[in-house]
């Protein structure tokens, strides 16, 4: 292991105006911590010690279905997301995904109203809608595999609202980016995954909020899940690889690629995201 790692109690994490790009691989005197019945994605039912497992890999499509990024304009469709506003649908009775925006069409996914982590009331980031008949459909970012699945909800099963906040990781950098209606509020360092376990890439949404019983434990006072997928694990320590963003018991490791997939960030910065950044704003994730 590298140099002793500071406190949490003494590491604040610094605002980065211009973040420079680092190498992509962590260090080669940096191991990655032993991690404390923890997993570092997809992690295992919340507030239960966990037995540390063995990854298993396999090769797990992705779907190409949503684009990397939001762009400046929605075109016609007033509920497509952009980079200043986007909308989400908190899912109030249990439903179902259809392949295209009609009754009679294929189910994708089952849809609850509560998250698949923690049970948090679900909210689902809305990329376009279309009005059917009386109906009106709304094609929404699912938390499945492969990443990027969508389908279509009928918009009598979801409560639409309205953000204008949105995060972005980069991965080359190794920071997170919080914007407000397009203009950027702060940039932070966070951990990354590794060159063998990478932190997918793509347009993500923020899932559940989930408030750590231990604020200065291995994750921090929150996790923050997303609706992203390990490429690499299609399991970790009895959870589905599901990313998330959490805090870190070990801030020395701030602007590395140490992780398994999730982004680790300081404590103070968890904490605002979980105040600021509702459940269904959109996580974009970059090289």
């Amino acid at each position: 292991m590298a140099a002793t790692l500071a406190t949490a109690s003494t590491a604040v994490a610094q605002t980065v105006t211009t973040p420079a790009p680092e190498p992509a691989s962590a260090p080669a005197d940096v191991t990655t911590p032993a991690e404390p019945s923890a997993p570092t994605t997809g992690v295992a039912a919340p507030r239960t010690r966990a037995t540390q497992a063995t990854p298993t890999t396999s090769a797990i499509p992705v779907a190409p279905s949503v684009p990397a990024t939001l762009p400046a304009r929605g075109g016609l469709d007033p509920k497509a997301p952009t980079s200043r506003r986007t909308w989400s649908g908190r899912v109030v009775v249990p439903t179902v995904a259809r392949r295209s925006p009609s009754r009679s069409a294929g189910v994708v996914a089952k849809v609850s109203p509560y998250g698949p982590y923690d049970n948090d009331p679900q909210s689902l980031l809305v990329l376009e809608s279309r009005g059917v008949g009386r109906d009106e459909w709304y094609r929404v970012l699912l938390p499945e595999r492969p990443n990027g699945t969508t389908g279509w909800v009928r918009g009598d099963a979801l409560a639409l609202r309205a953000t204008t906040a949105r995060l972005r990781v980069s991965l080359s950098a190794r920071t997170l980016t919080y914007f407000v209606a397009g203009r950027r509020r702060a940039t932070w360092k966070v951990v990354v995954g590794t060159p063998t376990n990478p932190t997918p890439t793509g347009l993500f949404a923020i899932s559940e909020v989930v408030p750590q019983g231990r604020a200065n434990g291995f994750f921090g006072p929150f996790i923050i899940t997303v609706t992203a997928h390990s490429d690499k694990l299609s399991d970790f320590d009895g959870g589905n690889g599901q990313v998330a963003i959490h805090g870190t018991s070990l801030p020395g490791l701030l602007g590395q690629a140490a992780s398994h997939g999730c982004v680790r960030i300081a404590n103070t910065n968890i904490r605002t995201i979980a105040r600021r950044v509702p459940r269904g704003a959109p996580v974009e994730i970059v090289p």
